[in-house]
């Protein structure tokens, strides 16, 4: 008996986060775009909190052994790695990334930021190069 193979189907994995309404804007041209965010509560931020300062300081302990190096890197690591934490405990909303047509070109956009999220954030479109903005909304910033 013969098996017929299918393709498989491409699903957005569970970790994409939710998707939320946004817009891409280029000088005045505004379009619409939907944007994959994950929201960090309390626990989450401690969590990666802690996680980027034991990895800073776990990385000074393995300069120690970097000649001349370990001079510049541990000092910087030690003290970045409470800096570090700080700025992932502020996090609450990370931008996994967006999808939207380019309001210059009309070209798909699928960026991936994988960053903080802010008021405005900046790109570029994958066709024409324009830098692009993707605004999002008010009240995911609250």
């Amino acid at each position: 008996m013969e098996s017929v193979r299918r393709a498989p189907e491409i699903t957005a994995p569970a970790d994409w986060g939710e998707r939320v309404p946004a817009e891409f804007a280029y000088h005045d041209k505004i379009g619409p775009a939907v944007v994959s965010v994950r929201q960090h509560g309390k626990p989450d931020r401690l969590r990666r909190a802690a996680k980027a300062w034991a990895g800073c300081w776990g990385g000074a302990i393995v300069a120690v052994f970097l000649p001349v190096l370990h001079f510049i890197l541990v000092p910087a690591l030690l003290v970045g790695g409470p800096l570090y934490a700080m700025v992932m405990m502020r996090e609450k909303v990370t931008v996994l990334g967006a999808d939207g047509n380019c309001p210059a070109c009309g070209a798909t956009q699928h960026p991936q930021l994988k960053t903080g999220a802010s008021a405005t954030m900046a790109f570029r479109c994958e066709s024409c190069r324009r830098a692009l903005e993707l605004r999002l909304p008010r009240e995911l910033l609250n």
